[in-house]
């Protein structure tokens, strides 16, 4: 119930926070295997029986509660996996893959659970040279041991199953993110309520550029639907409009380079453009200015040599 209550394992989102809380119940798994291994420790160093004489051997109760606190981890677990590995299968296939998964772990956990540990203790033995007969303390701790020791496989296990579970979000949501921007550029509302939905289901909010995309999503479609009902007034701006908008805001990195490299393009040749125009209205100016001076100076002439022909005549 405590999965259920923070989203189940339904969702890509879900099936990574389901791992999470697992992982932290395998470090307990863990801590407990530490914790029995060093009662076992204790009690091959020690010989006694400790401290609780009338409850019996302190060592062999602290080892039980490591074994029980091994036991509550492992069962937490397993409900959670099961419906984990269901989930990837088909529907009409996930009956016959819960009952495969359920004989293949108990055959594999009820036949390599006490073979292992018997063949590590047989090897030590024969490699310390025990006599079978006699018996050894330390070869039976080190099978005990073992089981202890392979709690801490959980940790890499589940650090890498959330580690895959990442990637796999990562991809739907980068997968519905594409899906939502070619719905903008097609201007395709049916198609955007649709990955609206799904955008939900992935968690699209907490993605970098997810909320933004969302956010104009659900405003196009309430501009849409305010179009369509003619008794509503529209408020804002229109599905159009916001359609028009969103192609640059929606448009992907590459694209963006590109638009941005064509704008620099176009500013070169506006700006060569707009000198040249500089340069000829320059010439203009002086053209003008140089005719202007010349007439100047022939009405002098003129006006100078007025007075003269007058008194010639």
């Amino acid at each position: 119930r405590y999965i259920d209550r923070r989203g189940g394992f339904g969702t890509p989102p879900g099936v990574v926070k389901t791992l999470r809380v697992l992982g932290k119940v395998s470090i307990v798994a863990a801590l407990a295997g530490a914790w029995g291994i060093a009662c076992l420790v204790g009690k091959v160093i020690s010989k006694d029986q400790g401290f609780w004489r009338q409850w019996g051997d302190h060592w062999l109760w602290m080892l039980w509660g490591a074994i029980l606190l091994i036991f509550a981890a492992r069962n937490a677990c397993i409900p959670a996996l099961s419906g984990i590995n269901v989930e990837v299968v088909p529907v009409q296939s996930r009956s016959f893959a819960s009952g495969l998964e359920l004989t293949l772990r108990n055959i594999l956990g009820y036949t390599f659970g006490p073979l292992l540990p018997g063949l590590i203790m047989d090897s030590l033995g024969k490699v310390l040279k025990i006599d079978p007969q006699a018996g050894n303390d330390w070869q039976l701790c080190v099978g005990l041991g073992f089981v202890f020791t392979a709690n801490f496989l959980d940790l890499f296990i589940f650090q890498r199953a959330i580690a895959s579970a990442k990637l796999t979000l990562e991809a739907e949501q980068a997968a519905v993110l594409e899906h939502l921007r070619e719905a903008f550029k097609n201007e395709d509302v049916a198609s955007l309520e649709q990955l609206v939905a799904k955008a939900r289901t992935v968690n699209l909010q907490s993605h970098k550029d997810g909320a933004a995309v969302v956010g104009m999503a659900n405003e196009a479609i309430g501009a849409h639907h305010v179009q369509s009902n003619r008794d509503v007034p529209a408020l804002g701006l229109d599905a159009t409009t916001l359609f028009s908008r969103s192609k640059i805001a929606l448009a992907s990195r590459e694209e963006l380079i590109k638009r941005v490299s064509d704008l620099d393009l176009e500013a070169g040749r506006l700006r060569a453009e707009n000198e040249r125009l500089h340069l000829l209205l320059a010439q203009c100016s002086d053209g003008s200015i140089t005719g202007v001076g010349a007439e100047e100076t022939v009405s002098g002439q003129d006006a100078g040599s007025t007075p003269s022909d007058a008194h010639d005549l």
